[in-house]
């Protein structure tokens, strides 16, 4: 009997998930190039936070696709050296997250 709630639970979901899926804004432009709408950013994080996050969404209010974006090298590269390329991208009707990531520092590999 506990099975039928989260059955109908999922089903609702799953059926919010899709026909979600199918109002989504994408532009078909090259990602690379300033897509056809204007741009907003937002810091999330700033002064003593360990960790800083920026949001690049489009003004325009309408449903868009997230993506998530941490810097290269393991996360050395700050997020906010891509703002170029992640402004455009959600200029293509993206919102875009750049998170900076710092791993935890390790001590030296030892081969084995």
């Amino acid at each position: 009997m506990i099975r039928l709630p989260w059955a109908v639970f999922f089903a609702t979901f799953m059926v919010m998930v899709w026909t979600t899926a199918h109002g989504i804004y994408v532009d078909k432009g090259n990602p690379y190039d300033n897509g056809t709408l204007d741009v907003q950013t937002l810091t999330i994080s700033q002064h003593d936070a360990p960790l800083l996050t920026k949001v690049y969404y489009p003004r325009q209010i309408d449903t868009y696709a997230v993506l998530f974006f941490t810097g290269g090298l393991l996360g050395v590269i700050p997020s906010e050296a891509y703002s170029d390329v992640l402004e455009r991208v959600a200029s293509h009707g993206f919102v875009v997250i750049g998170v900076d990531y710092l791993p935890l520092a390790a001590g030296p590999a030892t081969a084995r």
